[in-house]
């Protein structure tokens, strides 16, 4: 308890800054919805996502498309579209075996910034059966905030690894914070084995340099510092927290770009990192500043500028794709000059092919202002501009345009997100009136 005595402690202090305005305030803090455009970056055929999913040679999303919002589900081929069951808005969706695991909205919290939106994770045998939520009826629940599920992980045990969007009560800003819950019970910090604990581990002054792993079976969360080690503990602590698949090696729930820098970056420190690639020869990490070994030591294998961040990555099994985002230097003129004018502060994105072996890391595609990538696997990468989607082939030196599709909607826009599923792209629209992500779009893009 001595660890939640503290917590305590920062708590009210925290709530006694707030008195005087020392924090920060700002709705913006909150809008997770219409903050920025984003994309899930995933396999177009697992059978979880944000807004899709396949499973049995059936693609699930979210539609309303015959009048009644919630899950739908057709053929891999479009046909057969049929409504499963009614949701309001969801954040991420997982079909299997026993049925449909989905982040569902729930109501409408407040925190130090107002209002924001709140999604409980439920479960469903079948699409007639009703909703199960899953954390209101599990042990330990009082140990962890989890009224707002961001996204989930199903693993072949049972166990569903969760993220929750939780206040920073210093900055004021939304991160993410990682829990479990396996057979009706909160998994506790005594559930999980630690096999890298070095707090001095990235010898980078511009880099948190802590490097903690917690591991249960195949899943392992990284981490900067330690949450603590008490057995009532539930919840891990980070700036933003991700989750990597041993047996995959590939990172499973990414920390997602709204998450990460927005505008060039400060001096640091920065602790938001995932796992690339863990073996008993050494670990391999991205940050946003760049990608880093860890074999005992660190080593720097590539780094950008500042004005330049990560914030995907995609791992063949041989080369690394790095999805960057490059931005227009920061200063308090510059940024009254571009609001002024109505300049974007992102200048693009770019696609660069990381070799483990050379070390060589060389741009293959470059995206200008307004332009995003949306979906990326080991041959092909898809990027739209205004109302067209662009596909290339990735198997050369540079990407190699194969061909356009063009589309109803302008895709890239800071109240827009896709998700891909069975070479289907879905594009999705938050809906100030009715509150909630509403299709707009869905556009087959396979060959």
């Amino acid at each position: 308890m001595k660890k939640i005595r503290k917590l305590l402690f920062v708590i009210v202090l925290a709530l006694l800054f707030a008195c005087t305005g020392c924090f920060p305030r700002s709705p913006e803090f909150n809008n997770l919805d219409t903050y920025s455009f984003y994309a899930n970056m995933k396999p177009s055929l697992a059978n979880y996502g944000k807004k899709t999913a396949v499973y049995n040679n059936r693609i699930y999303y979210l539609s309303a498309e015959h009048g009644t919002q919630g899950i739908y589900s057709m053929f891999l081929d479009g046909t057969d579209v049929r409504w499963e069951f009614e949701a309001a808005d969801i954040r991420s969706l997982t079909v299997d075996a026993s049925g449909f695991y989905y982040s569902c909205f729930s109501h409408v919290g407040m925190n130090f910034n107002g209002e924001y939106r709140c999604f409980q994770l439920l479960h469903r045998d079948s699409a007639t059966s009703a909703p199960i939520d899953l954390i209101d009826q599990a042990e330990n629940t009082v140990q962890s905030d989890l009224e707002n599920i961001w996204d989930f992980y199903l693993a072949e045990d049972g166990c569903l690894y969760f993220r929750t969007a939780q206040m920073d009560f210093y900055l004021g800003s939304m991160n993410l914070s990682a829990s479990a819950i396996y057979q009706g019970r909160i998994l506790t910090m005594p559930d999980y084995t630690i096999p890298l604990d070095n707090l001095s581990a990235i010898d980078d002054p511009q880099l948190d340099g802590g490097l903690v792993i917690y591991q249960r079976k195949n899943q392992m969360f990284p981490v900067s510092t330690y949450t603590t080690a008490e057995a009532d503990w539930a919840t891990i602590y980070d700036d933003n927290v991700s989750l990597f698949d041993l047996a995959k090696q590939r990172t499973i729930l990414p920390i997602d770009a709204l998450f990460l820098s927005s505008y060039e970056r400060g001096n640091g420190p920065y602790s938001d990192h995932w796992l690339l690639r863990y073996t008993d020869k050494g670990i391999l990490l991205a940050y946003e500043a760049g990608l880093y070994e860890y074999a005992g030591i660190s080593k720097t294998l590539c780094s950008f500028p500042k004005t330049e961040s990560i914030y995907s990555t995609y791992d063949t099994g041989s080369d690394i794709f790095l999805m960057t985002k490059t931005f227009r230097k920061d200063g308090w003129i510059r940024n009254k000059f571009r609001k002024l004018f109505q300049i974007p502060t992102q200048k693009g994105e770019n696609l660069y092919r990381f070799d483990p072996l050379t070390g060589g890391c060389p741009a293959i595609l470059k995206l200008g202002d307004g332009e995003a990538f949306l979906f990326i696997d080991d041959n092909t990468v898809v990027a739209a501009s205004g109302k067209e989607i662009s596909i290339y082939g990735t198997s050369n030196d540079k990407a190699e345009l194969l061909r356009t599709i063009k589309v109803s909607h302008n895709i890239v826009d800071r109240a827009n997100k896709v998700d891909t599923a069975g070479d289907w792209l879905f594009l999705y629209r938050f809906n100030e009136q009715t509150q909630r992500d509403e299709l707009i779009e869905k556009v087959y893009i396979g060959s």
